[in-house]
C-alpha cells in the first residue's frame, strides 16, 4: 500500500478536479490524504479521502477583482513562505510515496522538490507553462500581432519583477537552486506534468513544452439535495443552466441582471446555480435560483450552458456535450474560452458584450445551428467510456511500482 498526498489551494476550480484521481488510488487500496484549507474538510471526507489541514489557508479565499488574476497570485506568494514549512512538516511526518500538487500550489511544489519523493502536477490551467518570454492568460485570442507582443512583453517584465524574486528567496532558504522565472517554470521540474485539457483544443501558438502530457478534462463536484424535484416539472424547454458557484466574481450580479432583462418571461427556462444572494433581482417565472444542484440527475434536461469559463463548468459542458455561451473573465477562463470557441462548441463574449438585447440572439443561434451540437457530441463521444482518472492512476502505480 502506497501513501499518496494530494495538495491544492482551497478553491473549487483547482481542488475538485483532483478528487477523482485520489478516489481511484483509494479504490486500488492505497492511502490518500488531501491537504488544503479546513473549509473543505467535510466535502473531502464525503468524497472518501483523508483530510490534512494546511492552517495558513484558514482565511484564504480566491476572489476576482478589478486587479484580475494578480490578486490571486499576490495572495499565494504572500503566504508561500509560511505554507512551505507546513507542507514540509506534513511530508516528513507522513513520508508519502507520491506527492501530487496543483499548478498554482507553489508552496507544496517547493516543499515537494525539497522533500525528494516522486512529484506529479495535475493542472487545470496548462497556460501556466507557456514558453519563456510570455506569461499565462496574456495575448490569447487578441487580434493584432503587435498588440499581442506588447502585452506579453509588458506582463513578462512585470511578473518577473513582482513574483520571481520572492519565490527564489524561498527556494534559496530551502536549499534549492535559483530559477530565472519560477513563476512559470517551477512546475515543470516535477517528475510529470498532466494537463487536464484536450490537446486538440489548444489554440495553437505558443506551443506547450514537451514535458506536458494531456489527460483530458476530469470533473467532480459535490451533489446538492436531490429530494425536492417538484420545480423540475415546471421547466419549459429549452432549458439553460447558468452555474455561478465557482468563483466570487463581482460582475456575476451584472450577468444575472442582464439575463433577466434579456430573456425574462420568455419561452425558455433558466436555472441559476449560485450560493450568492441576488437581493435586488426580481425573478421572472421562467427563472429558478438554487444554491446547489443534484447535477447528474438534471443534465438530461439541459440544452445549453452559460458560464464564466472556469474549469468546472467548462469541463462539465465538454463531458456532457452541451454547447455554451462563455462570458469570460480572467485567468484560465480566457484560455478555456479560446479552446472552446476554436473547437466550435461555444460562443464567447465578455461581460461588456453580454448585453440584454443580444442574449436571446446568442441563445437562439446555439440552439438553431446544428454544428454546435455536432461538435459537442463529438467531444463527448471521445470521452465516453474513458475513465481518465483511472487510466492515470493505473499508469502511475505501474511506473512507481506501488
Amino acid at each position: 500500500m502506497a501513501k499518496i498526498i494530494f495538495t491544492n489551494i482551497p478553491e473549487p476550480n483547482h481542488l475538485f478536479p483532483i478528487i477523482p484521481f485520489g478516489q481511484e488510488f483509494v479504490d486500488r487500496g492505497h492511502r490518500v490524504q488531501l491537504a488544503t484549507g479546513r473549509q473543505f474538510r467535510q466535502l473531502i471526507s464525503q468524497a472518501g479521502l483523508d483530510f490534512a489541514e494546511i492552517g495558513v489557508f484558514e482565511d484564504f479565499t480566491v476572489r476576482n477583482s478589478p486587479d484580475g488574476f494578480e490578486d490571486l497570485y499576490d495572495s499565494l506568494i504572500n503566504i508561500t513562505k509560511q505554507y512551505v514549512e507546513e507542507y514540509l512538516s506534513l511530508f516528513r511526518e507522513t513520508e508519502p510515496d507520491l506527492i501530487v500538487t496543483g499548478s498554482l500550489d507553489y508552496g507544496a511544489a517547493i516543499a515537494a522538490e525539497n522533500f525528494g519523493a516522486p512529484w506529479i502536477v495535475l493542472a487545470n490551467n496548462p497556460g501556466m507553462l507557456e514558453p519563456e518570454g510570455s506569461l499565462p492568460y496574456t495575448g490569447r485570442g487578441i487580434s493584432g500581432a503587435g498588440i499581442k507582443t506588447n502585452i506579453i512583453r509588458y506582463f513578462h517584465r512585470r511578473f518577473l519583477a513582482r513574483y520571481s524574486e520572492p519565490l527564489n528567496q524561498i527556494r534559496k532558504k530551502q536549499g534549492l537552486d535559483q530559477i530565472e522565472n519560477p513563476f512559470t517554470t517551477q512546475m515543470v521540474r516535477a517528475d510529470e506534468y498532466l494537463a487536464l485539457a484536450f490537446q486538440s483544443m489548444e489554440p495553437g501558438e505558443p506551443a506547450f513544452p514537451d514535458v506536458v502530457d494531456f489527460a483530458g478534462p476530469v470533473c467532480w463536484r459535490p451533489d446538492g439535495d436531490g429530494s425536492d424535484w417538484d420545480w423540475i416539472n415546471g421547466l419549459q424547454s429549452p432549458v439553460v443552466l447558468v452555474p455561478l458557484n465557482e468563483v466570487d466574481t463581482p460582475d456575476n450580479h451584472v450577468l444575472v441582471k442582464r439575463l433577466v432583462e434579456g430573456v425574462g418571461d420568455t419561452n425558455l427556462s433558466v436555472i441559476i446555480e449560485s450560493e450568492k444572494e441576488f437581493q435586488t433581482i426580481n425573478w421572472p417565472e421562467n427563472f429558478v435560483k438554487k444554491d446547489r444542484l443534484h447535477l447528474d440527475s438534471l443534465l438530461p434536461e439541459i440544452h445549453l450552458m452559460i458560464h464564466r469559463g472556469n474549469y468546472l463548468a467548462y469541463a462539465q459542458a465538454v463531458r456532457e456535450g452541451l454547447p455554451s455561451i462563455i462570458v469570460s473573465s480572467n485567468a484560465e477562463s480566457r484560455e478555456n474560452a479560446v479552446r472552446a470557441e476554436q473547437a466550435g462548441i461555444a460562443k464567447v463574449t465578455d461581460i461588456d458584450g453580454f448585453r440584454s438585447g443580444k442574449i436571446g440572439e446568442m441563445i437562439s443561434e446555439l440552439l438553431r445551428e446544428p454544428l454546435y451540437r455536432m461538435m459537442t457530441e463529438r467531444l463527448k463521444e471521445q470521452l465516453r467510456g474513458r475513465g481518465i482518472a483511472g487510466e492515470v492512476a493505473t499508469n502511475l502505480i505501474s511506473r512507481y511500482n506501488f
